[in-house]
């Protein structure tokens, strides 16, 4: 909404003012990461330094029966052993079992050894063989909501020269940065310190400082680098069950996820199907194009995380004839933000299908 400056009349710095452009300026930490300077999460090492694991349920709410935690804690290098029950509130911190020790090898040996009795009683039944089946049949159903609508797509199909329709169906995904997520923290000096590979950093420390019922100056976020994110690392889960894990033990305490745990408990690219209808005319442009469009929702309102579909996705802006619409399929497994949210899924299959009306032409 400002008014374009005069060219003419718009002061421009002199080059030999300059101090950035014409020079080589390279990343802050360029020579830390090529000479493996200990910039990383799991690079942090602190005096009496503990090292933990974590272990959830496999579906999401579920909860800790039993374990044989006193087996636990004879093995070599355990310091301790015990059960989280979860904040109740938020997926941020699932009820488990943490083991604590003396090294971060001893503490996943001692998991592998652990033996859970779970509640699931109130845990997810989220099958993805039940969601392909659930969303083939509302493919044929009428749709819950439009997103976008355009022209006269009915007719424009029954007066096209060519039509073609797929079903498009991608999974959830889930991010697998090379450093697994981790978390040093240390309760001390009546606050909090951590030490931890988060996109969030400032939004974190407020978001401690209310879970953990501490004045935000005495909560201290120390953002480290981190060994790859693609918004992961924009979630609390793995700081909070560090924290969750120190507050019970007088040291500061390094929480490692396994890969395992990576790939189990990871908030995922959402999944979604596409069910196209399009219409080539004479001239071999596309004249109609229509999508139902399903997704997955965890309130039975709106979709998850990074979930939905834009009313602006190309190709619909550029068509005459356009029709997307939208339906959800009940979800409990959170979900998140994964490289270009809410594009990533959706180009491919729009491409794809763009394909397949260029080949039916």
């Amino acid at each position: 909404a400002l008014p374009v400056p005069d060219a003419k009349t718009v002061p421009l710095k002199k080059r030999a003012d300059y101090k950035i452009l014409g020079t080589r300026v390279t990343g802050v930490d360029n020579m830390g990461v090529v000479t493996g300077a200990p910039l990383f999460g799991t690079d942090q090492t602190q005096p009496g330094l503990l090292y933990a694991t974590y272990t959830k349920c496999p579906a999401v709410g579920g909860k800790v029966a039993s374990a044989n935690l006193d087996d636990i804690k004879k093995l070599p290098g355990v310091k301790d052993a015990f059960i989280l029950t979860g904040n109740g509130k938020t997926i941020e911190l699932m009820p488990g079992v943490a083991i604590v020790a003396t090294s971060t090898w001893a503490a996943f040996q001692a998991q592998k050894k652990l033996k859970v009795q779970w509640d699931e009683s109130a845990a997810s039944k989220d099958s993805w063989q039940a969601m392909v089946k659930q969303a083939q049949v509302i493919a044929k159903q009428a749709p819950a909501s439009t997103v976008k609508a355009s022209g006269d797509v009915k007719t424009a199909l029954a007066s096209a020269a060519k039509t073609a329709e797929a079903f498009y169906q991608f999974s959830f995904v889930s991010h697998s940065p090379l450093e697994p997520m981790n978390t040093t923290a240390w309760f001390r000096d009546g606050g909090l310190e951590v030490w931890t590979p988060t996109q969030s950093g400032d939004s974190g420390q407020v978001s401690l400082s209310n879970m953990f019922g501490l004045p935000v100056e005495k909560v201290i976020v120390h953002q480290t680098r981190a060994g790859g994110g693609f918004g992961r690392r924009g979630r609390a889960d793995y700081l909070c069950e560090a924290i969750a894990i120190a507050q019970k033990v007088n040291a500061p305490v390094k929480l490692t996820w396994t890969r395992e745990d990576d790939f189990a408990h990871d908030y995922y690219r959402a999944a979604n199907f596409h069910f196209y209808k399009a219409a080539v005319n004479n001239a071999g442009r596309i004249s109609a194009w229509q999508n139902k469009f399903m997704t997955f929702t965890n309130d039975g309102k709106s979709p998850v995380m990074a979930g939905g579909m834009s009313a602006d996705e190309y190709p619909v802006v550029l068509m005459q004839n356009a029709l997307v619409t939208q339906s959800l399929i009940p979800l409990v497994r959170p979900t998140g933000f994964w490289r270009a949210p809410l594009h990533n899924g959706a180009v491919f299959a729009h491409q794809s299908f763009m394909h397949e009306l260029a080949v039916a032409a």
